[in-house]
């Protein structure tokens, strides 16, 4: 279990790491560029390649970014969901139509309940997609 919600984070943060490796790049400092890449990788997916060659990683850094834009849309919109759920009572004071209602412990029951249920059969899954789907992207250009 904690591997899947590990592997579930990559898609959040590769985005801000893989801009933050591009621009280390752009300024020449390669090392360091690959250093937040591999410890990114190694941490959450377990996809551990020796250092590419320049010109590999550059790849995998642009190719990466329109993949990791939209991993993070996804991925922003799947784990904003199980707070929002969690916290129905400061997002609406409406209990008199909502799902669980008409008190307000029905209504945040219901939310809370029903929010984590889709975020694990609906949201981990495709989470762990998008996760997969960068790390061969990641082996792909970075090896071989």
């Amino acid at each position: 279990m904690i591997t899947a919600l590990r592997r579930s984070v990559y898609p959040l943060v590769a985005l801000p790491v893989g801009l933050w490796s591009l621009a280390l790049a752009l300024i020449g400092r390669w090392e360091a560029a690959w250093a937040a890449q591999r410890s990114t990788l190694r941490s959450l997916l377990a996809v551990g390649p020796p250092m590419p060659a320049r010109r590999r990683l550059l790849a995998f850094l642009l190719v990466g970014l329109p993949v990791n834009v939209a991993a993070f849309a996804v991925a922003g919109y799947v784990w904003l969901l199980l707070p929002m759920n969690w916290a129905y009572p400061l997002r609406s004071g409406e209990t008199e139509t909502a799902w669980g209602g008409p008190t307000m412990a029905g209504a945040w029951t219901f939310h809370a309940v029903v929010g984590t249920l889709v975020f694990v059969v609906v949201g981990m899954p495709l989470l762990m997609a998008l996760a997969w789907l960068q790390g061969r992207l990641a082996r792909t250009l970075l090896t071989g």
